[in-house]
C-alpha cells in the first residue's frame, strides 16, 4: 500500500476490514498504521518473534515495537519540520 495515495489507501483498508469479518487473517506490513487494530501483533526481526500482543500492550512494554513506533513518529515530525522549513 506504500505506493497508494491517501484516498486509495483508505479504500483498500475499508475493503480489507470487510473481508476480514468473521475470518482469521494474517497481515504482513511495514506500515505501522495498518496494524493498529489487529487482535495480535507479532514483532518479528531476523525471522524471530521478539514480541507479541495488542498495540496497547506492546506500547505499554516500551520495548521493540514501542521503539519502532517512536522512531516512526519522530521521522514524520522531522519530515514535516523539514518541509515546513524549506517552504518558508
Amino acid at each position: 500500500m506504500s505506493a497508494l495515495d491517501a484516498e486509495r489507501e483508505k479504500m483498500v483498508e475499508v475493503a480489507l476490514e470487510k473481508a476480514r469479518e468473521g475470518r482469521t487473517t494474517i497481515m504482513v506490513s511495514h506500515r505501522l498504521s495498518s496494524i493498529l487494530k489487529a487482535d495480535v501483533i507479532y514483532f518479528v526481526e531476523n525471522g524471530r518473534v521478539l514480541e507479541k500482543g495488542t498495540h496497547s500492550e506492546l506500547m505499554g512494554r516500551k520495548f521493540h515495537y514501542y521503539k519502532l513506533q517512536q522512531a516512526s513518529m519522530g521521522l514524520s515530525e522531522q519530515i514535516i519540520f523539514s518541509v515546513a522549513f524549506i517552504t518558508e
